[in-house]
């Protein structure tokens, strides 16, 4: 494999990075608040004619997936996963004010949880590891050989599985607290694999437009 040198004396860009991702996650979040606003305001359009939804699938996927891919090539994963919880915090005040919509009344427990979300993510990305932005794709694609990786992609699938098999067996579906904890942990599983590949990604691209290389 070919590997490009770390991007030593550059820590300016983990900071570039921190902000791309955090308006990534704000744009999730307004983005998954126009989905669901869409879901109750215009049910009786024809899909094509959904403007929240189409908006809030583009906001949440396409745009967020773009500033992250950047976002990825130039931080550390492990500072740019927990300002995946900035999402939480965006989506909530946004219904709390009804900026996409639709209004949602927040009470104070709800608040507490989005301030420790918030000093969580501030406290992490203060006093967590720093490392140097590396476009090494050598040292990123080794990670797959990860014991821990490896036994995490298994239990995520397990536990697709079992949310599918809930589904289709009728176990689970609708709205209940069930079905929503099923597949928010199924999703939540997902996007840690998710960002791992667009880590990689990010990387081997960074690597082959500043050194010319790929694994």
């Amino acid at each position: 494999m070919m590997a490009g040198p770390n991007l030593e004396g550059r820590e300016g860009l983990v900071y570039v990075g921190i902000a791309l991702a955090t308006l990534g996650a704000c744009t999730s979040g307004l983005g998954m608040n126009l989905m669901k606003a869409s879901t109750r305001l215009e049910q009786h359009k024809p899909f094509c004619r959904r403007y929240r939804f189409l908006i809030g699938v583009s906001l949440a996927t396409f745009i967020n997936t773009m500033l992250d891919c950047v976002a990825f090539a130039l931080t550390p994963l492990v500072i740019i996963a927990p300002i995946g919880g900035i999402t939480i915090v965006a989506s909530v005040l946004l219904a709390r004010f009804g900026l996409a919509g639709e209004y949602e009344y927040v009470v104070w427990e709800q608040w507490v949880a989005i301030l420790a979300v918030v000093m969580g993510v501030a406290l992490i990305d203060i006093f967590g590891p720093h490392p140097e932005p590396i476009l090494n794709t050598t040292t990123v694609l080794e990670h797959f050989h990860n014991e821990a990786f490896v036994a995490y992609e298994t239990i995520t699938l397990v536990v697709i599985i079992i949310t599918y098999s809930g589904l289709w067996l009728g176990k689970l579906g609708g709205q209940n607290l069930e079905t929503t904890i099923a597949a928010a942990v199924s999703a939540g599983l997902c996007s840690g694999i998710t960002m791992t590949m667009m880590k990689v990604m990010a990387t081997c691209v960074g690597a082959w437009i500043l050194h010319n290389s790929l694994p």
